[in-house]
């Protein structure tokens, strides 16, 4: 019982997070935010890039680039109109 009441909830909020964004959503999210990591960093920071993890929330995208030595930047992402592109600004 608890199982299902667990696959329940969890599927519940899949179906919550597909209602506000998308995968092209995160896409887009992604793009701008390493243009964003890449243009406002100093060369020797976006030459240390070792990936990025982007996730939907309420109202928008995180996501987190991150750089050797375990360090890492976070980014914020977010339209001001429906049909307008994301912005994404370092936290």
């Amino acid at each position: 019982m608890k199982k299902l009441i667990l696959i329940t909830a969890l599927a519940m909020s899949s179906f919550a997070f597909a209602d506000t964004t998308s995968i092209d959503d995160t896409n887009e999210a992604v793009t701008e935010t390493l243009k964003e990591f890449k243009t406002s960093q100093a060369h020797d920071v976006v030459d240390s890039f070792t990936g990025i993890k982007a996730w939907p929330v309420s109202g928008g995208i995180k996501a987190k680039v991150y750089l050797k030595d375990n360090k890492s930047i976070s980014y914020s992402c977010h339209r001001h109109d429906a049909n307008d592109p994301f912005e994404c600004h370092e936290l």
